[in-house]
């Protein structure tokens, strides 16, 4: 009886984890692809002359593997 609870309270934990992981990815891919929108329209607009720091960020944004590297530490600080 003792061991379902534990069995039962260690699953609802990492059910609650990986639900709270989720909602965070969710919101990170939404704030991310509101910048690469607006950075797109902004470089579309003005063709050449956007500024160094959001050329190499509208770049980074189209990189498929960036997310990684930049999630991972954000989330650490979140959570921390």
């Amino acid at each position: 009886m003792r061991s379902e609870l534990y069995l039962l309270a260690v699953v609802g934990g990492l059910s609650l984890v990986a639900f709270l992981l989720g909602h965070l990815y969710w919101r990170w891919q939404e704030v991310t692809e509101r910048e690469r929108f607006w950075l797109g329209m902004k470089s579309l607009s003005t063709p050449g002359q956007l500024r160094p720091e959001n050329d190499g960020r509208l770049k980074m944004l189209h990189s498929p593997w960036w997310a990684i590297w930049r999630w991972l530490p954000d989330l650490w600080r979140q959570l921390s």
